[in-house]
Formats: structure tokens, C-alpha cells, sequence
């Protein structure tokens, strides 16, 4: 009896010691392989938690791209039957419905020119598809976007069309939503906006500097006109750039004297209107030359027979 009792003691004295050894006296092995997954599991799981939420973020742009975004009409959510999409960064509305909700008189589709004609009840406002701008009383509004033709339906830019009625827009993209605001007045016609003596000349430098160009090349010639209007070196208006000693040949070739082309007449109107495909260039040349800007200047881009530079 009292040896198995001194065995029992003995035998709780040893379970005793094995109990109190520190965690990390059983080797360094033992103590990283309790810690490290500890760490790593906590990255893991904060990694997940990112990549849900990145996740989540996409999931959420994308279903604000494809939803119909919310078309707010001077304070009136405006239900135009297609829903207005963003495309481009730019948000679309069906022609006819955003019109009539603007308070057109009537919209007729012309399929042979595959264009729609808007009366407002005060003038016209032309819209081709395909085209890059919306024409009314007498001004061009630029939609670089181009205007388009989406599930049959005609979807156009909506800051150019708003503007054609002289209606303002604000994007409020925190809740996907455009505010547009009109008085009903129209916009202000082309003789009233536009400066005639710039209208005419920048018309007549496009076209004779940019005869056989592509459209955006007489947008272009015309940026670097107004480039130099706006600048500190150059006189400040359109005749005065023209005219400035011998900086463009049609001044002194007689071929600024040529009556202008119609899409020489809108790029000009474009140009006046805001429209930009070149920001601050302010020398071109014909691309095939090696001029004083093709070594003094920065190189910007070249458009059709035309190299620009800043």
C-alpha cells in the first residue's frame, strides 16, 4: 500500500511539471508553428475582406452603367419609356421622348437623310445619326460622343441636346442622376451668341487651311485660331491672329478670301461653341514640311496633312 501510494505521489509530481513547462520550452519549431498561422490567418482574412469589397465596388459601377440612370427634369423625375444610359462616360436619352419632355411641339423622323427634326414651337433642332452635333437656331452643339442608334432606338448625347433648348444640366454621379433645369425660353440664337466678325473669319481660315481635311482637322486648325485669341503673344481676335504678319499663307495668297464650305461653317461654330481636340496647340504645318515648329516647338499630334504642335 505505501509503495503505491509513493508511486501515485510521484506520478502527480511529473503530470505536475509537464503542466507548468512554458509553451515555448518545447523548442522553437513548436513555438512558430502556434504563431504562424495565427499571423497568416489574419491576413488571409483581411486580404478576402478587400477583395469582397473590390468586388462588391465593380459589381455596383457596373450595374450603375447598365441600370437607366435617373432623369430629373426641373424637378420632376422624367420617364422617357428607353432608359437613358451612360456610354462613354457620357449619359444618352432617347431623342424623341427627352424632347417632347422638354416641351417639343413634335419630332419627325427623316429617313433619307436618317436624321429627326425637332420643333420647339420657336425653331428647329436637327440631329443626324452618326453626326457629332445637334443643330439649332442657327448654332452647333458639339456631341463628340456622336449621336447614335442604340436597340432602334435615336440616343443622343444629353448635354448637347439640353443645351439645344437652352436647358441647363448638372450630374450628380454619387447617386447616378441628371438634373436638368429649363426655363422654356430655347437657347439663344446664333446671331445673338456668336461674335459675326470671329464667326466669319475663323470660317474662312478653316476652309482655307483645311480644304480636304477631316472634319477633325478643321476643329483642330480652328482650337489653334482661338489658342491664340486667348493667349498673351497673339492679338485677341479671330481677324487679328489671321492677320498677324505672314503666321498663316491664306492671308497673303488671297485663298482666306474663298467662301467657306458648310463644314467649314459648323467646325467654326464648334470651335465657338466650346468644342476641343487640341488644348492649347498653337502652331501647325503641313506634315510632309520640317518648319521652325518642327524644331522649336513640342510635338502634339498629327491630323490628316496637318502636324500640331504646342
Amino acid at each position: 500500500m505505501k509503495k503505491h501510494l509513493i508511486a501515485a505521489v510521484a506520478l502527480i509530481l511529473v503530470l505536475s511539471m509537464a503542466l507548468t513547462i512554458p509553451a515555448g520550452a518545447a523548442g522553437v519549431e513548436d513555438t512558430d508553428n502556434t504563431v504562424a498561422p495565427e499571423t497568416s490567418s489574419e491576413e488571409a482574412s483581411d486580404a478576402a475582406e478587400e477583395a469582397e469589397e473590390a468586388a462588391a465596388e465593380a459589381e455596383e459601377d457596373e450595374e450603375a452603367e447598365s441600370r437607366g440612370l435617373r432623369i430629373v427634369i426641373n424637378g420632376i423625375d422624367a420617364d422617357l419609356g428607353v432608359p437613358a444610359m451612360l456610354i462613354d462616360s457620357t449619359t444618352y436619352v432617347p431623342l424623341r421622348a427627352f424632347a417632347m419632355a422638354l416641351g417639343a411641339k413634335s419630332v419627325t423622323w427623316r429617313s433619307d437623310t436618317a436624321s429627326a427634326e425637332i420643333n420647339t414651337g420657336k425653331y428647329t433642332i436637327e440631329a443626324y445619326i452618326g453626326g457629332i452635333e445637334i443643330a439649332a437656331n442657327g448654332r452647333n452643339f458639339y456631341a463628340p460622343t456622336g449621336n447614335r442608334l442604340i436597340n432602334g432606338v435615336f440616343m443622343v448625347p444629353i448635354r448637347p441636346i439640353a443645351a439645344a433648348f437652352g436647358a441647363d444640366v448638372r450630374w450628380a454621379g454619387e447617386i447616378s442622376t441628371v438634373y436638368v433645369t429649363s426655363s422654356g425660353a430655347g437657347c439663344k440664337s446664333g446671331d445673338e451668341f456668336y461674335d459675326q466678325d470671329n464667326l466669319y473669319w475663323l470660317a474662312h481660315i478653316i476652309n482655307a487651311e483645311a480644304r480636304g481635311e477631316p472634319f477633325e482637322g478643321k476643329l483642330a486648325v480652328g482650337n489653334v485660331v482661338m489658342n491664340r485669341v486667348r493667349s498673351d503673344y497673339y492679338p485677341n481676335t479671330v481677324y487679328g491672329v489671321v492677320f498677324d504678319g505672314i503666321q498663316f499663307t491664306p492671308s497673303f495668297d488671297g485663298s482666306i478670301y474663298l467662301d467657306p464650305s458648310y463644314d467649314s461653317w459648323v467646325a467654326a461654330k464648334l470651335v465657338l461653341e466650346g468644342a476641343v481636340v487640341i488644348p492649347e496647340c498653337l502652331f501647325f504645318a503641313a506634315a510632309y514640311l520640317n518648319c521652325w515648329a518642327t524644331y522649336n516647338r513640342d510635338y502634339c499630334t498629327t491630323i490628316g496633312g496637318h502636324t500640331f504642335y504646342y
